[in-house]
């Protein structure tokens, strides 16, 4: 298990939320691997719709942004995605939207280059 300041902050912050919450974004990774594997310049949380009432993004749509003007932590936001990822439809969706918005054309590639295989 990791232990930082950051997860400390907000094991405070959410300690009377009563409802189930999760930890998001790039620190999935690193807590998955149980190693700080890159710096993090913020901590996302997930909490279930029913209890929000707000929707919930696909990971895709947030990448064809990211596509736009990538990033050190978006690059290896995109891996992660690319390798792990089996929704077919999303990606297929994602690949046809970076190209119709001039996205990270290496992005466009090895996303062709994965889909094509399958």
């Amino acid at each position: 298990m990791i232990h930082t300041n950051e997860f400390k902050s907000l094991a405070d912050l959410m300690k009377h939320y009563n409802k189930p919450w999760f930890v998001a974004g790039g620190w999935t990774i690193d807590l998955d691997v149980n190693e700080i594997t890159r710096s993090h310049k913020d901590m996302d949380i997930c909490i279930f719709r029913e209890d929000t009432g707000y929707a919930i993004v696909n990971p895709a749509w947030q990448l064809l942004f990211k596509s736009l003007s990538t990033r050190i932590e978006d690059e290896h936001d995109f891996k992660i995605y690319l390798n792990q990822t089996n929704d077919i439809r999303s990606k297929l969706w994602l690949l046809k939207s970076m190209k119709e918005m001039n996205g990270n054309k290496r992005w466009i590639e090895e996303l062709s280059e994965q889909l094509e295989k399958t």
